[in-house]
């Protein structure tokens, strides 16, 4: 399992009411393209943390070969095209890391 965590924040003048939906879009169709296996949209509880995150979207693929197949769909697309283009628009900020499972030893 791969865990892909964004966090990030909306342009000043896209209320989180707008932008929100579609970062939601934009997951739910990488979930039905059988990219992302599941997916959480988060909203920092925290008033004084960096507004850069003000969000987090915790994105969970099976394997190595779906992380890529998503970034790939992404690249072939256009980064600035469709539903991820439409969600890209309105982000102001993002940071990004990514974890992998570790197994017991």
């Amino acid at each position: 399992m791969i865990c892909y965590y964004v966090w990030f924040s909306f342009q000043p003048q896209v209320p989180p009411a707008e932008g929100l939906p579609r970062v939601r879009e934009f997951l739910d169709a990488m979930v039905q393209r059988g990219s992302v296996e599941n997916f959480k949209l988060l909203r920092n509880r925290d008033a004084a943390a960096d507004p850069a995150r003000a969000f987090q979207a915790a994105i969970d693929f099976v394997d190595d070969a779906a992380f890529a197949a998503g970034f790939a769909t992404v690249e072939h697309e256009g980064v600035r095209s469709g539903l991820h283009g439409l969600m890209v628009e309105v982000i102001k900020d993002f940071a990004v890391e990514s974890f992998e499972g570790v197994d017991r030893v």
